[in-house]
């Protein structure tokens, strides 16, 4: 029987692979059309759900290290998102593919043969919310690319 943990990383990996289709099958004219939720073009939109999982990796391997969870902030996201769409406007398929593995593969590094109770460390805080380190993978990492790959899939149909 898979664990939990598996469970959780299959599920993200399917979503890689999601990504990945998306990035690879959108036409040039598509990967630059605007997405209506984001308001930003199609290509950035993927890239950032690549770096979404870059992200989540960064705060599984915080907790995974006792460094504490992320205590999420919308505004400093938003900054965040801001200052990334800023300097980095439009990202080649490439980029979303690369990152995205990058990502995806840095947080099944940072829990392979962990013991359960490790997974349940607190890994991220919202509003007094405490999540696992599992719950970041296969929940927050999962939701959000599939949000953000519905968002694609309306601007491009």
């Amino acid at each position: 029987m898979p664990s939990r943990i598996d469970e959780a990383l299959t599920r993200l990996r399917a979503e890689l692979a999601a990504l990945e289709i998306v990035t690879r099958t959108t036409s040039d004219a598509d990967w630059v059309k605007p997405c209506t939720a984001e308001a930003w073009p199609v290509g950035f939109v993927a890239f950032h759900i690549a770096r979404g999982f870059q992200r989540q990796a960064e705060f599984v391997e915080e907790a995974v290290a006792g460094r504490g969870p992320h205590r999420f902030d919308w505004g400093d996201t938003h900054a965040l998102n801001a200052s990334i769409v800023a300097a980095h406007p439009s990202p080649s398929r490439d980029e979303v593919v690369a990152l995205g593995r990058k990502s995806v593969e840095r947080m099944a590094a940072a829990v392979a043969g962990r013991a359960d109770a490790d997974l349940e460390k607190v890994a991220f805080v919202y509003e007094g919310h405490e999540r696992a380190i599992r719950w970041v993978i296969g929940t927050l990492a999962v939701q959000h690319a599939r949000g953000h790959r519905e968002s694609i899939a309306a601007a491009v149909s």
